[in-house]
């Protein structure tokens, strides 16, 4: 008889370490799993927020193209009527008018011109003395009669009080 020794894949009963062993491989492909699984979600959501910023990006561009416009900043000027009180908006580019509008209370109240001196004041910012003499029909302080008062007008026929 000939024999041959040959390796069959056959069923072979676990030992307590090698069980234990496997239940922790277990344990770690779930955790792994569920690690992927997250990646994939958030992979998911990258790709989702992408795809959202290029359709809005695309809408952008096709409603510039449908209007044949697009907003930039463009310099403007807001000019002021008092007469008619109102404000005008004009585009310096075109010289457009883009908007009127009624004043506001606010703008109707101008401010004062501050920019001339104050009077008793110089230009080196001292205070320029004033002089003044008293009224002659004002009493002297150290008790002396007063002193005579200016002439009166003469009177006119016409004048009530020379009855």
């Amino acid at each position: 008889m000939d024999t041959r020794r040959l390796m069959k894949e056959l069923p072979v009963e676990l030992t307590a370490s090698e069980r234990a062993a496997k239940q922790d491989g277990v344990l770690d492909h779930l955790d792994a799993i569920e690690d992927l699984e997250e990646e994939k979600k958030e992979s998911a959501k990258s790709y989702a927020d992408d795809i959202k910023a290029e359709k809005a990006a695309m809408a952008k561009l096709r409603k510039q193209l449908g209007s044949n416009s697009e907003k930039r900043n463009v310099e403007c000027e807001e000019q002021s009527d008092f007469r008619t009180q109102t404000v005008i908006t004009i585009r310096l580019d075109t010289g457009a008018v883009i908007s009127e509008r009624t004043m506001s209370a606010d703008e109707l109240q101008t401010e004062l011109d501050t920019s001339t001196e104050p009077e008793g004041i110089d230009t080196a910012g001292e205070t320029v003395e004033e002089t003044w003499s008293e009224p002659s029909n004002v009493v002297a302080m150290s008790g002396g009669a007063p002193e005579p008062s200016p002439p009166a007008r003469p009177s006119s026929p016409d004048d009530p009080s020379s009855e």
